[in-house]
């Protein structure tokens, strides 16, 4: 008998405590939060979010998109959307709370993903380098390939005559080549 745990993607990538839940209202027009709870790790105190509108604890840039998730959701639609504050990167989720067919409030959970999204910018980073250093190989490969041919010729060439001149200029010709090869 198997008594271990299935561990689902989600489990493994945010520890369980790294979440908060939070719920707003729609008053004359304007969402206004009523509650937060749970680990708020983005900078902010429930003081700071209760009983306020995103333009009090958002910067101006990322307030009309949330407006767009928090309309929806008011409208009767489960919106999940990612966002981040103050290095806080997480997923939201809104989901209306329907009375009498009528949204009366939307409970949100917001799940932090911070490390998750550090992990995928450092993956990223390793392939861009991987690439990097995939496309510098090629380019030394072509590079080498018509340099090794230029090589080869002028040492015959050099081999080939008796000119001191020419040898001279094929000798500086060489060590160019040389160090072009190196490179």
């Amino acid at each position: 008998m198997d008594n271990s745990k299935k561990v689902t993607e989600c489990e493994m990538i945010v520890p369980v405590d790294s979440f908060f839940v939070f719920t707003f209202v729609k008053r004359d027009n304007v969402f206004i939060h009523t509650s937060v709870n749970g680990d708020f790790e983005m900078g902010l105190t429930p003081s700071d979010v209760v009983n306020k509108t995103l333009e009090k604890f958002f910067p101006a840039n990322q307030v009309q998109s949330k407006l767009q998730y928090y309309e929806k959701a008011w409208n009767g639609e489960a919106v999940k959307y990612l966002g981040s504050m103050n290095d806080f990167h997480y997923v939201a989720f809104l989901e209306p709370i329907v009375e009498d067919g009528k949204v009366v409030e939307v409970k949100g959970t917001a799940v932090n993903i911070t490390e998750a999204k550090m992990n995928e910018d450092r993956m990223k980073e390793i392939e861009k380098r991987s690439m990097l250093v995939e496309l510098s190989a090629g380019i030394a490969h072509e590079i080498r390939n018509p340099l090794t041919s230029i090589i080869g010729f002028s040492q015959i060439i050099k081999e080939r005559t008796d000119d001191t001149v020419i040898k001279n200029y094929i000798e500086i010709m060489l060590t160019e080549l040389n160090r072009i090869n190196q490179i």
